[in-house]
């Protein structure tokens, strides 16, 4: 594959005088580490910086390693907006790499594990994360029964649910929650912290929990996860 970096640099042909004007350099490198430069002429630019001359004129014979090439041209990087500038790779469905983690909530907070849970649902902890695109990974969470909460939530926090009928609210505090439904309790949590959409429904189906240590993705080697 050929790397493609595309920079806007000053370049100085003159002999008269310091008066130059400004050159796209297109820098390409292949797998042979082979070196092609070209010039298209660009803005017009003055700046008085005749010793540049002589510098220019050994990058084209092309008698300065490659470190020399990429230290001259960072000196004298002039940055634009729009297409000049390094932009950003959007990553594409079919290029996501998925690995599997396994998270023991045992005496975990809920609220914690949750928001790190969600980050690596979304993909957020890797460098090609795309908000557009579900790049995150899944995560198997075990001992679900053991999670933790800080405080008097227990008591004091409470869950509702209504049917959509007259006289349908339903309640239930977190204390009986946990122990009638923990795998719905860790779910909640990171569905609160996922984007409400397409995109965050299918997210979340990336997120299995279970009660006990035991669960059924053995085959996939999820790899611990310490959080």
């Amino acid at each position: 594959d050929v790397r493609h970096l595309r920079y806007c640099y000053m370049a100085f042909f003159t002999t008269s005088g310091p008066i130059g004007f400004v050159s796209l350099l297109d820098l390409v490198y292949n797998n042979k580490n082979e070196v092609t430069l070209l010039f298209n002429p660009g803005l017009a630019y003055f700046y008085e910086v005749p010793c540049l001359i002589w510098r220019v004129m050994n990058i084209m014979k092309f008698d300065k390693t490659i470190q020399d090439l990429l230290l001259f041209f960072s000196l004298f990087e002039i940055t634009f907006t729009g297409r000049w500038r390094d932009m950003t790779r959007f990553t594409k469905k079919d290029e996501v790499e998925r690995n599997w983690y396994i998270v023991d909530a045992s005496d975990k907070v809920l609220g914690r594990l949750a928001s790190k849970i969600a980050t690596y649902l979304r993909g957020k902890h890797k460098p090609q994360f795309t908000p557009n695109v579900d790049t995150g990974d899944f995560i198997v969470v075990v001992n679900a029964e053991k999670i933790r909460l800080t405080g008097n939530k227990l008591e004091k926090k409470v869950y509702y649910h209504h049917s959509g009928y007259p006289g349908g609210l339903k309640a239930e505090t977190a204390k009986s929650r946990i122990k009638r439904k923990p795998e719905q309790m860790v779910i909640d949590a990171v569905w609160g912290m996922l984007p409400k959409n397409r995109l965050g429904r299918k997210m979340i189906k990336k997120l299995k929990v279970y009660r006990g240590p035991e669960h059924p993705h053995k085959a996939q080697k999820p790899e611990p996860l310490n959080i």
